[in-house]
């Protein structure tokens, strides 16, 4: 009897561990989209950064993936992977146009900024007769 206790116990805690396994497992951002929108929360980048295309300290990031951003110091760049990644290393190097130079490097390694990107792709296109709410953007057709 003692050693059939000792056995249901223990099969009892095995169980109640991998189902807290798989609860923890199942919490954490599977795809790169949904652990970009988890950093940058965590983060706090939504507090100047919009999900969507909302004008906030910094440019909303809705429907922003592959518009033509017009420059502060004249100029265009097309917000493409490239842009992107420069933006989150290197804020200074294109300000778009009415916005201010604020914005710190961002404190986030390769994978994260590729989960970012991923992020900001998956929150739309615009139709090409739209801008967002951001004086430095037209569209791109």
């Amino acid at each position: 009897m003692k050693r059939h206790c000792l056995a249901v116990l223990a099969g009892f805690v095995v169980a109640t561990l991998a189902g807290c396994a798989d609860e923890r497992a199942s919490a954490e951002p599977q795809t790169p989209e949904d652990r970009g929108r988890a950093l940058v929360e965590d983060r706090g980048c939504t507090a100047c950064h919009a999900l969507d295309a909302t004008r906030g300290i910094g440019p909303g990031w809705g429907g922003i993936y592959g518009t033509t951003r017009r420059l502060k110091e004249g100029g265009t760049v097309v917000a493409d992977e490239d842009y992107l990644r420069r933006a989150m290393r290197d804020p200074s190097a294109d300000i778009v146009d009415g916005f201010d130079n604020v914005m710190v490097p961002a404190a986030v390694d390769d994978a994260q900024i590729a989960d970012i990107i991923a992020l900001i792709k998956s929150l739309g296109a615009l139709d090409p007769r739209e801008t967002p709410d951001s004086p430095g953007t037209t569209a791109t057709p």
